[in-house]
């Protein structure tokens, strides 16, 4: 169990799709990726809060493989919901 409103996710998602037709002529540009993601959230005071993001594509056809991370700062205006 996380402390202090902490929290944990995770993410996948799978990609399929984007051919193009240019002057009649189907082209071979399918993509198809699978993307995973996991996002850490810290509280810093009832308005605030950091996320840390990380995140990955995985080419299976055509497309990019790529990674990425993220520290983010989060202001929440209304917590009374």
């Amino acid at each position: 169990k996380l402390k202090n409103k902490m929290w944990l996710a995770a993410s996948l998602g799978y990609a399929y799709g984007a051919r193009s037709i240019i002057n009649d002529e189907l082209k071979d540009n399918k993509l198809s990726t699978i993307r995973l993601g996991i996002t850490y959230a810290v509280p810093l005071g009832q308005h605030h809060s950091l996320r840390l993001v990380g995140f990955s594509g995985i080419r299976l056809e055509q497309g990019a493989d790529f990674d990425s991370v993220s520290l983010l700062y989060q202001y929440r205006w209304n917590t009374n919901i």
